[in-house]
């Protein structure tokens, strides 16, 4: 298994054209992003996700920070791959082969750590359907055997929680070209904003 420690070697060699102005402000927005999306192999099987849109043409026009929340609250690469469950009237995150493995507090406060210093991110794209990362629609255990597409990963629900203003898409959103051109219309927005 890889070291969790090597998380912050991952973001450090990640970041795509990046480039500070005199004033110590990005020169370019930086958008926040799951490390799977960038061809880092983090995922709970060892592998990756590597989206070429995002590697080949956005990296043009933005610098990248990846995170993956499941590696950096402490699990390995590979790791027991986790779900969403409803229990008790709230969704947690639990093993999917062990149950009693239950890891939603880690990832709240995680997430809560890391709204704190992504003051000068101007948006975020998250993986799609990850119980971590994903902003809608992801896969919830209702009972013992039902699944409902209802949820959003507790990472991202948590970050969009903290920055309701921050823009935020998936991978797959991105293929729609007017989800793709208003999410990089509003990060520009948003860096511009804020560089002032």
């Amino acid at each position: 298994m890889k070291s969790i420690n090597q998380e912050d070697k991952t973001i450090t060699s990640l970041r795509y054209n990046s480039r500070m102005s005199p004033t110590n402000k990005p020169l370019q927005p930086r958008i926040g992003i799951s490390s799977c999306l960038l061809g880092e192999n983090v995922r709970y099987d060892g592998g990756n996700t590597k989206n070429d849109y995002i590697t080949e043409e956005l990296s043009r026009q933005f610098e990248f920070i990846p995170y993956c929340p499941e590696v950096a609250v402490g699990m390995g690469i590979p790791r027991p791959p986790i779900q969403l469950v409803a229990f008790n009237g709230e969704i947690r995150a639990q093993g999917i082969d062990n149950p009693a493995m239950d890891i939603t507090l880690a990832l709240h406060k995680y997430a809560k750590k890391i709204a704190q210093e992504i003051d000068d991110l101007s948006g975020y794209i998250f993986k799609k359907n990850s119980p971590s990362c994903g902003i809608k629609d992801v896969k919830v255990l209702v009972g013992t055997d039902k699944y409902e597409l209802r949820g959003q990963g507790l990472f991202a629900a948590e970050i969009m929680r903290q920055l309701p203003d921050l823009p935020v898409i998936n991978e797959q959103q991105l293929t729609d070209e007017t989800l793709r051109h208003q999410f990089m219309d509003n990060v520009r927005t948003y860096y511009q904003t804020n560089q002032q």
